[in-house]
């Protein structure tokens, strides 16, 4: 057997001794972090989502963030070719402070609400493009049971308006319709959830959340009134062990908004609801979310001063891919599917003189419910982004003389809620 041989006990390394600053590689140039390089486009994801008529929006959204994760930054932009209207946002977020993260976000948007006679039959769309800006103060406490944040910002906003067709807006015989308005407002939102989300799980489980948004709106009236508005939502997940690689889920949530009858933006009921990806915790590109989304009807279906819409959705594993798509960087991750049930609607208690949204004749309150599938693919774009791709058919069951078809099939990116 050979001994081990043992270094002399004065060249072991003294660990109180401080280590010699390492030498710098031949060539190297030591600088002051820069978060500029990194702030180019290195990605592009295609955008494909339904309008509030039932048709197509397609482009593409693309953005960047720094290494430390200060600045971020995200562009989307598409165009619906039929009526030629372009949706864009543009948005960058500041993180340097920790907290609150200040965002800015510059929005060329349209909303559609439905136009029916005296007798309740269609006749059209009421289209507005809305030009805006807002600024916003994000604050969140994130913890493992109980997370919470606030929202604090002020918007400019011009707004002009257009019908489908072109010779209704003339005859709606409303002034407010026929100029470019201008507005500003500030809001606030508080939120909270505890739901959990384990790695492979198909949605949010096992918690609830909730939020509540005050707006105070100036020069938005009939007769350029200050208008206040108020949306409270929330939602409720539990998870049930059934056979798969995830826990099925069964998820409830509802929504109820508020605002004055001599408002010129209206509530609307119906809908696809999505969502985008997250650039920065606040900071959400994408398809807007509805607080009043009915799935197989169109997005304002119905307009109001009072809103409700409620879900309850049963989401299940279907497969655990794990699988990329030869030398393309998209990886399918797994696949679920959501059996839902929506019903809602947006109504006036009373008219109001000159006001498109509660005219003279009120049409008498009818609740827009559906029913319906979806398959939900999550995919990872350029590696290490997971996307909800959303297939869905929706069957409208009740208000179905608010519907554009008997049956809706749509795409999505994200979850409904």
């Amino acid at each position: 057997m050979v001994p081990l041989e043992l270094p002399a006990a004065d060249t072991l390394p003294d660990p109180l001794r401080p280590l010699a600053p390492a030498d710098l590689a031949s060539g190297a140039i030591e600088s002051d972090y820069s978060p500029w390089a990194l702030l180019y486009p290195s990605w592009w994801l295609p955008v494909v989502f339904t309008t509030d008529p039932g048709t197509a929006s397609i482009g593409g959204m693309t953005g960047a963030h720094d290494a430390v994760g200060r600045h971020a930054w995200a562009l989307e932009a598409s165009l619906e070719p039929k009526r030629e209207e372009w949706t864009a946002h543009a948005a960058y977020a500041f993180a340097g402070l920790g907290v609150p993260v200040l965002q800015v976000d510059l929005f060329n948007e349209w909303e559609h609400s439905v136009i029916r006679t005296i007798g309740g039959d269609f006749a059209g769309y009421l289209g507005q493009r809305a030009q805006r800006v807002e600024l916003n103060v994000i604050a969140e406490r994130p913890r493992i049971r109980f997370s919470s944040y606030a929202v604090l910002g002020g918007e400019l906003q011009s707004a002009r308006y257009r019908s489908y067709p072109p010779l209704l807006l003339s005859l709606l015989g409303n002034p407010f319709l026929m100029r470019r308005n201008y507005s500003h407002a500030i809001h606030a939102t508080l939120g909270f959830s505890t739901m959990q989300r384990p790695s492979n799980a198909v949605s949010p489980e096992d918690g609830i959340a909730g939020s509540v948004t005050h707006r105070e709106r100036f020069n938005v009236g009939v007769n350029f009134e200050d208008v206040s508005e108020t949306i409270l939502s929330g939602s409720a997940a539990k998870s049930i062990p059934f056979p798969g690689f995830a826990r099925h889920v069964i998820a409830v949530r509802g929504a109820y908004g508020v605002t004055g009858h001599a408002t010129t933006a209206a509530f609307g009921a119906g809908g696809v609801s999505g969502s985008s990806l997250e650039v920065l915790p606040g900071m959400v590109i994408g398809s807007t979310r509805r607080s009043f989304g009915v799935r197989g009807f169109p997005g304002g279906a119905q307009a109001g001063v009072r809103a409700l819409a409620a879900s309850v959705e049963y989401r299940a594993p279907l497969a655990l891919v794990g699988r990329g798509v030869k030398l393309l960087p998209v990886f399918f991750q797994k696949t679920s599917v959501t059996a839902f049930a929506d019903a809602g609607r947006a109504w006036c208690e009373f008219p109001v003189a000159g006001s498109f949204i509660c005219p003279a004749t009120i049409p008498a309150r009818t609740t827009l419910a559906s029913v319906g599938g979806e398959l939900g693919v999550d995919a990872a774009i350029q590696y290490d982004q997971v996307y909800r791709f959303r297939l869905g058919f929706a069957h409208p069951v009740r208000g179905v003389a608010f519907a554009a078809r008997s049956n809706t099939v749509y795409f999505s990116l994200g979850s409904s809620f």
